[in-house]
């Protein structure tokens, strides 16, 4: 430590102790970025408190860095928990949110529905827009206060008008769906095209059947398949399943079994029930890919697996002739029963005749 620099330090350290918050800041900040002296978070912190007890406003300021670099440095649990209540208390917005998921999720403390609201509401305030949608989607469900759809709205609105993509679209969704507020299509499809120049595939998929049908905008079927491609691509499975059945009728677009069973295939990737299904009877028929019964077996059993009525039955009809497997009525009665408990009368049918009725 240099000569000068020792002694700014002491008349600093002089001053703090006699009371002084100027001083106490000083002193802070030289151990927090370690000016002549080894770095030193704790006495920083320690210094740093004294002067926000007196509502230094930089010692304030200088708390919250401190505060959110030891929440990023993760030293432990408890340690984490400890700062990230600091900082909240310190009107760190970012750290109000986290504290707020933390009591509704019970992630380190106790969970506690007020103490998350009241947090939330905290850093609503401060413009947190994560906190915004968070405060909507707890109104608009109920979920550890009345429900209201009014707050909601004010919430969802406010993170919306700062760009917040989620907010677009629940927005969207509110209006669409008639919650707290008359049905306003033009509103709900205003707040879907925003969420959807901002990337939100379901808004997409949203507005896609708004431009298919023209309501609360101008039909645009052009318009409508460009979005449900978008969605598809990015992913949503109702989109990839919509435009695997547009293709495979020939709606709006030409029709393109090979393009049909290309979606299917993606939808059905994510468990898409319909979509494995569809795909199964086009391996069986051969429409659109190579007639495959072994791939349409495969296809069967997951659709049947996930409470397929139809693909039971089918699966079923394989055991029983012995279609792309060995032959086992015990097997195919499983599945007819399966399917008949839904309501399939043919595979009622066909179960009593296994069962010699």
């Amino acid at each position: 430590m240099f000569r000068d620099e020792h002694k700014v330090l002491e008349r600093y350290v002089k001053n703090a102790l006699a009371g002084d918050a100027n001083a106490q800041c000083h002193v802070g900040m030289i151990y927090a970025q370690g000016i002549g002296v080894q770095r030193n978070d704790q006495e920083a912190i320690k210094w740093l408190e004294r002067a926000a007890e007196q509502k230094h406003a930089e010692a304030h300021i200088q708390l919250k860095k401190l505060y959110t670099l030891k929440i990023d440095k993760r030293v432990n649990a408890q340690q984490t928990k400890k700062f990230v209540q600091l900082a909240a208390n310190q009107g760190d917005a970012q750290a109000q949110y986290r504290l707020a998921i933390d009591y509704t999720t019970g992630n380190l403390v106790q969970r506690d529905v007020n103490k998350a609201m009241y947090w939330l509401q905290q850093a609503a305030e401060q413009q947190s827009s994560e906190a915004q949608v968070r405060l909507g989607q707890m109104y608009r469900n109920g979920e550890g206060v009345k429900q209201d759809y009014k707050q909601a709205l004010k919430w969802y609105r406010l993170a919306a008008e700062q760009g917040d993509k989620a907010a677009c679209y629940f927005l969207g969704r509110m209006y669409a769906n008639g919650e707290g507020v008359s049905r306003r299509y033009r509103e709900a499809a205003y707040w879907f095209k925003e969420a959807s120049k901002l990337g939100v595939s379901n808004a997409q998929y949203a507005l896609a059947e708004m431009y298919l049908i023209g309501i609360g905008i101008e039909q645009d079927r052009e318009k409508a398949m460009r979005l449900y491609q978008h969605a598809a691509e990015a992913g949503y499975v109702k989109a990839q399943f919509d435009l695997a059945n547009m293709y495979y009728k020939g709606f709006v677009v030409d029709e393109d079994k090979t393009m049909a069973a290309h979606w299917y295939e993606k939808a059905g990737r994510q468990n898409h029930t319909e979509s494995i299904y569809k795909l199964a009877e086009m391996y069986k028929s051969g429409i659109g890919i190579p007639k495959n019964h072994g791939m349409a077996k495969d296809m069967y059993f997951r659709a049947a697996e996930n409470g397929h009525a139809d693909a039971q039955y089918n699966l079923g009809f394989m055991y029983a002739v012995g279609l792309a497997v060995k032959m086992n009525r015990k097997i195919a009665a499983k599945w007819y029963a399966l399917a008949s408990g839904q309501g399939h009368n043919q595979a009622q049918r066909a179960l009593d005749v296994i069962r010699g009725n």
